[in-house]
């Protein structure tokens, strides 16, 4: 393999990267050491092992007519949306509603809703909701200060690429604050370059240090990868392309009003998209509705945000554009359509990307770049074909937002959907409101599905997931026997409005053996 040496020591320029062991912490106990990209690059985590039974395709698993699919608004979706929906009174009143459940829960002790619970969300839910760099462009950062997610008179503008510049057009003027070994204005020295083989490889195993599970490479010049791209973000800038050398943003960077005419604009020379993924709990995921399954997802989210960072900055120290976005409602694109296009899993009956190794149990973000990479096919390992025969996640529905008796049809239930695939589709209404009503972000789908089981035994690798990839004349008898073996415990209770789980919720507290994360990756 070729070497991409440039000419400033081989630790220096790993030190700044935090590939070496100065200022990672505990990450080196468990994550492997690099000393230069080159090793990175060999790696055993540079390689991406799919089980033997998963066939890469060249269309996704699920049908769908392209011509008839458009880029999608993100203010469309119902975390932005919901007020009007349903109007403004109407969620006020949840509002009300979910502040009295959660306090009356606490103060009732309510399995699962406790003040312990709810405790370990707020701390889970920190690098999430609350308080984290929101930025596009990847090179500003918080003051230690200040805190994370501060306004913008507290934000810190650092430019942590090598291309010499000091300021990128339309970031606000900020304090700049170097790290130890990078002047400010940076490197200015020639950016790594490898092939887009060896460019993955890299990748790969950076976002393996970084604490990613998975990741897929798509390409934004054809026709289905930017029908993934918002056109407009949560906050209400248009996401555009325009053919510059470098990725900006207008207006606001954190807080104030956002004018129509403010954009994020994405260079025509950015044509890859890398889906990042991180397997979340089964552990908690299956006390869902709970904050047990809240504070998981928090969790998810904030490890994954700031993984999602740090391979940014990355990428932007070898010399190249990173653009990402504040993970409220899947970063600047459709996450799970464009994870399904970059061949982490196939689209679900969940409406949601359901993955061979993870099934539904896990997380995605992504990040934009004009660093060659080679593009992932999509896959067919049965997981399609199998939702058509189970239901699983429709029939635990707390709100039946997703409902056993909804057809696979093109015709969508609210512009919340966005048209263009033959599938079911989610009342998006019913779903977010149950929410408040739940104080939580509910979860009860994602752990319901059989994919979702973390169980390794030889069982399932040897005999039930082949089975599903090649055939599905076993699929009715692999749900049933997922039911009988109790794997899918996440069923709620309409009566009692409490979630049954296979262990009491309150007893994760005095669990023995729980893992790093709540996640057992072998047993």
């Amino acid at each position: 393999m070729s070497n991409h040496h440039s000419t400033m020591s081989r630790r220096d320029f790993m030190k700044g990267l935090g590939l070496v062991s100065a200022g990672i912490g505990a990450a080196t106990a468990t994550s492997p050491l690099f000393h230069d990209v080159d090793e990175i690059t060999s790696s055993a985590s540079g390689e991406r092992k799919r089980p033997w039974w998963v066939k890469e395709v060249d269309e996704i698993t699920v049908e769908t007519d392209w011509n008839a699919m458009k880029r999608f608004n993100a203010r469309d979706i119902m975390q932005c949306s919901l007020a009007d929906r349903i109007g403004r009174n109407k969620l006020d009143d949840l509002i009300k509603l979910s502040m009295n459940n959660r306090k009356q829960w606490i103060l009732e002790n309510k399995p699962g809703y406790t003040l312990r619970d709810f405790a370990l969300f707020t701390g889970a839910n920190f690098g999430w909701f609350d308080g984290f760099s929101k930025c596009f462009t990847g090179d500003k950062r918080t003051s230690p200060m200040s805190g994370l997610g501060g306004s913008d008179s507290d934000v810190f503008y650092l430019n942590f690429g090598i291309d010499g510049t000091e300021q990128r057009p339309g970031s606000p003027d900020a304090l700049c604050v170097p790290l130890p070994g990078f002047p400010v204005g940076g490197l200015a020295v020639p950016r790594w370059e490898g092939t887009p083989e060896e460019n993955l490889r890299t990748v790969r195993a950076a976002s393996r240090f970084y604490g990613c599970d998975e990741i897929g490479v798509g390409e934004l010049d054809s026709l289905k990868g930017q029908k993934m791209i918002w056109t407009q973000d949560w906050d209400g800038k248009h996401i555009v392309f325009e053919d510059v050398d470098h990725g900006y943003e207008t207006g606001p960077f954190w807080g104030g009003v956002v004018q129509d005419k403010e954009k994020r604009v994405i260079p025509t020379k950015a044509r890859w998209y890398i889906s990042l993924s991180q397997l979340m709990s089964d552990w908690n995921i299956k006390r869902a509705p709970t904050l047990f399954g809240d504070f998981t997802t928090a969790e998810n989210y904030s490890r994954l945000h700031y993984a999602q960072i740090r391979l940014q900055r990355f990428i932007k120290a070898l010399g190249y554009e990173a653009l990402a976005g504040f993970m409220f409602i899947n970063t600047t694109s459709n996450n799970p359509g464009m994870a399904t296009l970059n061949g982490l899993g196939e689209h679900g009956r969940i409406g949601q990307l359901v993955s061979p190794e993870f099934g539904a149990l896990q997380r995605l973000a992504g990040i934009i770049t004009d660093m060659p990479l080679t593009p992932s096919k999509p896959i067919d390992a049965g997981i399609w074909r199998f939702c058509s025969s189970c239901s699983k996640c429709q029939e635990n529905c707390p709100p039946q937002a997703l409902s056993a008796s909804d057809p696979v049809t093109y015709d969508v239930k609210g512009t919340w959907n966005n048209p263009g695939k033959k599938s079911t589709w989610l009342d998006g209404v019913k779903c977010a409101s149950f929410w408040y009503e739940a104080t939580t972000l509910c979860g009860v789908c994602v752990a319901s599905c059989p994919w979702s089981r973390q169980d390794k035994s030889w069982v399932h690798d040897l005999i039930v997931k082949p089975s599903i990839a090649s055939t599905t004349i076993f699929n009715s008898f692999f749900r049933s026997m997922d039911d009988a073996y109790g794997y899918a415990r996440a069923k709620y209770d309409y009566k009692t409005q409490v979630c049954v789980t296979e262990r009491d919720p309150e007893e994760w507290w005095d669990l023995q053996d729980l893992p790093v994360y709540g996640i057992y990756k072998t047993h």
